[in-house]
C-alpha cells in the first residue's frame, strides 16, 4: 500500500471509531474497541468482524493501514449560485447551512460536519 507500514495492535487501539484499510482488497473497516458482541474488533459495513488481535497476526496474512480520509479543496468547489454574497445573507436569515443548489457547506460548522462524515466520524 504505497510504502506505508501496517498498523500495530497498539496503533489500532488508538484508532477507536476510525476507519482502517485492509491491504488485500482495499476494504474499509472501523476499529471498535467496545463491541457488545465481539469486544475489540474491526467491523466492515456488512457487519463482518475480525478480532483485533487477529488483525495483526501474520499467520492470518492480514495487514491493515491507516485510512487516508478524503480532503476537500474548498476553493475548488465552485457554484455560480452560492458564490453570490447576497444569497449568503438571504440563506443565513433562513438558517441554511448548505447551498440549496449544489450542497456546498456555507458555514465553518457545516464544513466541519462534512469532513467528519467523509472521515467516518460523524458522531464523534
Amino acid at each position: 500500500m504505497g510504502g506505508r507500514k501496517p498498523l500495530t495492535l497498539e496503533e489500532l487501539r488508538q484508532m477507536d471509531g476510525r476507519p482502517v484499510q485492509y491491504e488485500a482488497n482495499g476494504e474499509i473497516f472501523i476499529v471498535d474497541l467496545d463491541n457488545p458482541d465481539f469486544g475489540e474488533c474491526l467491523v466492515n459495513e456488512d457487519g463482518y468482524y475480525i478480532p483485533l488481535h487477529r488483525a495483526v497476526d501474520r499467520a492470518f496474512g492480514r495487514r491493515f493501514f491507516a485510512y487516508e480520509t478524503p480532503r476537500i479543496d474548498r476553493s475548488a468547489w465552485k457554484c455560480g449560485i452560492c458564490e453570490v454574497p447576497t444569497h449568503w445573507v438571504e440563506w443565513g436569515k433562513l438558517g441554511y447551512e448548505y447551498c440549496p443548489h449544489c450542497g456546498r457547506p456555507l458555514t465553518d460548522a457545516s464544513w466541519d460536519m462534512l469532513e467528519r462524515r467523509l472521515a467516518g466520524r460523524e458522531n464523534k
